[in-house]
This record gives C-alpha cells, sequence and structure tokens, in this order.
C-alpha cells in the first residue's frame, strides 16, 4: 500500500503509558500531518507480545506505521523511552526519517544498570494496585479522563516486558552515525527532571549538526501532558507549521 504524499508526524509513547497520552497533539496536529500513534510492544493490554528491544520496538513502529511506504516528509517524536526508540527509527530508516524529536530520554547508560533494571523490575506486581498507579499517574502529569487507560495498561505490564524495557532505558546510548547526520533534532527536557537527564538532552542536541534544545521551566517526567499548549506551540514552530507560532521560551 502507498500512500497519498503529505507530512507524516509519528508520536511514540513513553514505557508504561500509551497512544492516548498524545491526544492533545493528535487534536492540535491533525490539520496539517498525517499523525501516527503507535503502540509500544508490551503496552497493549489486548495483545500478548512482550517489549524486548528498543530495535525491536522501532521495527514495530515501522511496521505499524507502513514506515516504506509513507510518501512525504516524516517527522518522529518520542517521549522517555519511546525518544530512544524514536532515535532507532532514524538509525534503522535513515532514508525515511526526515526530523527527530526526543523528549526527557535518557541517552547515555547509567553506572550500574543491569542492577538498577532488577531493583525497578521489582515494582512490578506494584503496577496493578491502584493506589500505586494513582501516585504514578500524578507523577507524570496524567489526569483524571486518562487514568482508567493508565491503569489498564500498568496491569498489562509483565515482568519480562518490565525487565527488558529498564534494561534498554537504563543502557541505552545513541550510534555514532547519528551525530554526524544533517538529521534536524529537537530535544526536550523538564527543568525538575534528573540532571543527568536534562544533561544529556541538552548534549544530544549539541552534538546534532541540526539540533536545538528546550528547556522547559517548572515541569518534571511529562512535558507534552503537563504543558501541552506550549509544547504544542513550539513543537509545530519547528516543524514548520502551516498555522504559524511566534517563538517564544516555554514557562511553567
Amino acid at each position: 500500500m502507498v500512500h497519498e504524499a503529505r507530512r507524516h508526524l509519528v508520536l511514540i509513547h513513553g514505557g508504561g503509558v500509551g497512544p492516548w497520552m498524545w491526544r492533545k497533539q493528535v487534536e492540535h496536529f491533525a490539520g496539517d500531518f498525517v499523525v501516527h500513534t503507535p503502540t509500544l510492544p508490551g503496552h497493549d493490554p489486548r495483545a500478548s507480545r512482550d517489549f524486548t528491544t528498543n530495535r525491536d520496538a522501532a521495527q514495530s513502529v515501522a511496521d505499524q506505521v507502513d514506515l516504506s511506504s509513507l510518501q512525504g516528509d516524516v517527522a518522529v517524536v518520542g517521549f522517555s523511552i519511546g525518544g530512544q526508540v524514536a532515535i532507532e527509527l532514524a538509525q534503522l530508516f535513515p532514508d525515511r526519517v526526515d526530523r527527530l524529536g526526543v523528549v526527557s530520554s535518557l541517552v547515555a547508560p547509567m553506572a550500574g544498570s543491569s542492577v538498577l533494571a532488577i531493583m525497578s523490575s521489582w515494582a512490578t506486581p506494584l503496577a496493578s494496585n491502584e493506589r500505586f498507579a494513582r501516585a504514578q499517574a500524578k507523577q507524570l502529569y496524567i489526569g483524571d479522563d486518562d487514568f482508567d487507560d493508565y491503569f489498564a495498561v500498568s496491569q498489562a505490564l509483565t515482568h519480562l516486558t518490565m525487565m527488558a524495557m529498564l534494561t534498554a532505558n537504563f543502557s541505552f546510548r545513541p550510534g555514532d552515525t547519528l551525530f554526524s547526520s544533517p538529521l534536524p533534532t529537537l530535544t526536550f527536557a523538564g527543568s525538575r527532571e534528573q540532571k543527568s537527564l536534562v544533561r544529556g538532552m541538552q548534549h544530544l542536541a549539541e552534538r546534532m549538526p541540526a539540533g536545538s534544545f528546550e528547556l522547559v521551566e517548572g515541569v518534571g517526567h511529562g512535558i507534552p501532558l503537563a504543558r501541552p499548549d506550549a509544547f504544542n506551540a513550539r513543537l509545530g514552530e519547528w516543524l514548520g507549521e502551516r498555522r504559524g507560532v511566534n517563538r517564544a521560551p516555554i514557562r511553567g
């Protein structure tokens, strides 16, 4: 199937959430783009496939959106581990990805990543506890309207998916070929996120020949949900959105 030549926007959700996290972005960009919101492996309550690696997840995204058949520009934007998957997608398909957006992703391996993954995965049973899930949802700026969707994903996450996802997240490093690429790249981080993540997003943008970095004041992990209007405006400007927006920093 060959798609009509149009501008495409692929939005990749983070770990433990789902495509529904992009509702405000879909509403905003649907007039100017064909918006695709694929589901990461292990995050579909109706499917049994586990998450294995970021590369496998990138291939899954490519298959879901029929990347090889898309006609026109393709921008890929990912949040958290979805940002890592977006980077993998750009590396796997450099001739198909025209713009790369990375929101609040780790881009350097953490010391003791395997131990961190094991320890973090011990919390998997808690994901099915509604009180724990509500506390986590609050940290991610997930509102009451989206909680049922969030809780359904939390209950569907298996221990294998959690282990693989955490291992991939804590050990991720972009390939060297990315940094010699002219790929326009925009990175975001919240000022209240862990400092290593903020530095990583800034350094990634600095190392890219066509990179830029946006620090969002007063926000932790969850920029697209916490500041959807400001996030959409900055992303839309960078994408060359037809409606046009005035350049202004995102404030808390």
